[in-house]
């Protein structure tokens, strides 16, 4: 162990002291305002229509996590911890911090979970262009394990992958059928 020197640099954030007083917070940032120093704590609670006996919607879940941990991150541990304590929802609503498209395979798959959520918006280079096409013009097909796109052409290989501890699926078309496309 050594004392950092200026030719280190600044730590990255999910490395660096940001308290004396506790030395697992760390500041974080949620859209353009709003900053703060600590956790983030992740609530989940019935959302049923109050009856004729007034019962109350009550708390289900509470998951802490370091405040550098993107939510989506937080999606499985929940319905883990749902699952084994006989809470599974039919329905999770979420806002559109939770969701992944393998988030949402999964929480079917696994726990019979559909999620209502808003996915976040396509911010490729197509989309923003309109240039190419943009990742919401594909139809997917996660049991089949294909995609096809506007054109009608299936792809020619689905290879799920890890990078930088973030699971992806790379898909590949066939060159040819690319080539002669307009787009």
């Amino acid at each position: 162990m050594r004392r950092r020197t200026e030719q280190d640099g600044v730590p990255p954030a999910p490395l660096r002291l940001a308290s004396p007083h506790d030395p697992d917070a760390r500041w974080a940032a949620k859209g353009k305002d709003p900053f703060w120093l600590g956790y983030k704590l992740h609530l989940t609670e019935t959302c049923e229509d109050p009856d004729e006996t007034g019962t109350p919607n009550l708390i289900t879940n509470v998951l802490t996590t370091v405040s550098t941990t993107p939510d989506n991150s937080a999606t499985a541990p929940i319905h883990q911890d749902l699952t084994e304590r006989g809470l599974t929802p039919a329905e999770h609503y979420l806002n559109s911090g939770y969701p992944s498209m393998p988030a949402l395979v999964a929480a079917r798959r696994e726990h019979g979970i559909t999620m209502i959520t808003p996915l976040l918006s396509d911010s490729s280079r197509q989309a923003s262009t309109a240039n190419g096409y943009s990742r919401d013009q594909f139809v997917i097909d996660y049991e089949a394990r294909t995609a096809t796109c506007p054109q009608g052409v299936t792809s020619a290989h689905w290879n799920p992958q890890v990078r930088d501890g973030i699971e992806k699926i790379h898909i590949a078309f066939p060159q040819r059928a690319c080539w002669t496309c307009d787009a």
